[in-house]
């Protein structure tokens, strides 16, 4: 369980919060998802946004030693990440885990560079004093995720605060507020009490009962410091000997007084307990990314749909699946984090990685399935219909996402690296697409025979269908790169478009040449010739 420190105010990262923090960071550039760098952890604890910083990077410690494992301290040098770390102890441990401590006190720390991105959990006691250094040590236009007490900004009563609120408003900062954030530390506190409530009625029971047989003599006698620290001591002992056997029960009373919330119960095939049978663990997250992936899939397909005829129902549906999606995000994220930690041999090590690399592509499919929704919904309350050769050329470039879509989830869903292969000359030729619609477009406004209001609809229908077979590409590529053992996708993409010397390469432009014939519009031009 998570429990706190609360000698040095220290409340470490539930797992599904690191994940949900340092995944934020990630921006994606013509395809690609970049990490900022440099990075500070000033509150680095015992590490667990620091170690989330390295999965995300592709960086994996050994669950034993806590160090970077042997194969991948050559990405190690990549990530320029600082840790600052106020305990001797923890410091200590983050340096064995191979972290960069730079300081101890983060107050204090007077840095010779400016940092991309900020990622902390700082002392709630001093949240505020904490996030306005971050704030001044961030470079312009910089991120920082901040895990803060509720109060620091809802209750801004003392100076400090309000200058942190003046500075968040200035910046137009995102608030966003986590119920139950430290659930875990919560019921660790409902035990404790728990435990004690009821020790302390058996020992008053106890006591009394053989005082009324016994009559102690030393009932009557004034107690000294020494006897307090004995009577403590034993009350501890027999407490814990005659409760050690209902331990289960009072994990079960805290966790009723504390309940988990009812989606939790979708995600039960995600039992923690089978992270002690790593292959085990790494077929349900699979099974259950794959489950994810399903969804996304049919999201998207059921949005097209909407943008030839409107359906409140199937628009609500529509809604629904992109937020099991996203809850799918969050629990496979936090298992396969806690899953990274254990003992993997090679092959669950490259599913691990391949699962964390894919869940936020299927997570942004679906984002975009919502945002073809938001499309078809304005096409229905303004009426707009687009002429028929758009609806013709529409529905070729529909078709093409349709099959990126079901050949990308099959890959996956099979572990097919052949079928995965066959993902990016489709996406090449989806890109093709949009753009000799667009020119095609822009060809009939001129001719007046199309206005401009529509032409904002079709950029954004045209738009998000790029976008999603992009995130279709990163899955197949992620899939086919972590089986060889790599993960360098700018340079595996340069290669199989333009390496022409290599068997790859000649496989992709064949390829795209068969599917350029396949997706043709309806004049019989490929969009290659547009």
């Amino acid at each position: 369980m998570t429990t706190p420190n609360d000698a040095l105010d220290f409340y470490p990262t539930p797992d599904n919060l690191a994940w949900e923090m340092v995944h934020s960071l990630e921006t994606e550039i013509h395809g690609f998802r970049r990490f900022p760098s440099p990075v500070l952890e000033p509150s680095a604890g015992d590490g667990a946004l620091a170690r989330q910083i390295h999965t995300t990077s592709g960086i994996y410690h050994d669950p034993k030693t806590g160090k970077v494992r042997r194969e991948y301290l050559d990405r190690l040098e990549k990530v320029d990440l600082d840790c600052i770390e106020l305990s001797s102890d923890l410091r200590a441990k983050l340096k064995k885990d191979d972290f960069r401590v730079v300081h101890d006190d983060f107050l204090t720390f007077r840095p010779c560079k400016k940092y991309a991105a900020i990622v902390m959990n700082p002392p709630f006691s001093a949240g505020a004093a904490h996030l306005l250094k971050a704030l001044d040590v961030m470079k312009d236009g910089g991120k920082i995720r901040c895990l803060l007490n509720a109060e620091t900004i809802r209750n801004p009563c003392t100076n400090e605060r309000k200058e942190l609120a003046a500075q968040l408003e200035k910046l137009n900062a995102t608030v966003k507020y986590i119920p139950d954030a430290f659930k875990n530390a919560r019921r660790a506190a409902m035990v404790h009490l728990y435990f004690n409530i009821i020790g302390v009625t058996i020992f008053l029971f106890g006591f009394y009962g053989l005082n009324a047989v016994c009559h102690f003599a030393f009932v009557n006698t004034t107690i000294e410091a020494w006897g307090i620290a004995i009577v403590h001591s034993v009350f501890n002992i027999l407490a814990t000997v005659i409760l050690l056997p209902f331990a289960t029960g009072l994990e079960k009373l805290a966790i009723l007084t504390i309940p988990d919330s009812p989606e939790k119960e979708e995600f039960a095939l995600l039992d923690d307990r089978l992270l002690n049978t790593p292959a085990m663990a790494v077929e349900r997250a699979r099974a259950a990314t794959a489950e994810m992936a399903e969804l996304a899939r049919v999201g998207v397909v059921q949005a097209m749909s909407l943008t030839h005829e409107w359906s409140d129902e199937l628009a609500q549906k529509v809604r629904d699946e992109e937020c099991r999606v996203d809850r799918y995000e969050d629990a496979l994220g936090t298992y396969l984090v806690k899953l990274s930690s254990r003992e993997l041999n090679h092959a669950d090590s490259q599913s691990v990685n391949t699962l964390l690399h894919t869940i936020s592509d299927f997570e942004r499919i679906s984002d975009h399935s919502v945002n073809l929704l938001e499309s078809a919904e304005e096409m229905h309350q303004k009426e707009i219909h687009f002429s028929k050769d758009a609806q013709e050329e529409l529905q070729v470039l529909e078709d093409a996402v349709q099959d990126t879509l079901s050949r990308t989830t099959d890959a996956f869903r099979k572990g097919d690296l052949h079928l995965a292969s066959k993902v990016e000359p489709l996406e090449a030729v989806v890109n093709e697409l949009v753009r000799a619609i667009k020119a095609r477009h822009v060809a009939r406004l001129q001719a007046g025979s199309c206005s401009i209001e529509y032409g904002f609809v079709l950029d954004d229908l045209l738009t998000n269908y790029e976008r999603v077979c992009d995130h279709c590409s990163n899955v197949a590529v992620a899939q086919i790169e972590v089986a060889q053992d790599s993960f360098d996708t700018h340079a595996y993409l340069n290669d199989l478009r333009h390496g022409n010397d290599t068997k790859e390469s000649e496989e992709f432009h064949r390829r795209l040449g068969r599917y350029r014939e396949r997706y043709l519009f309806p004049d019989g031009q490929t969009a290659e010739e547009n």
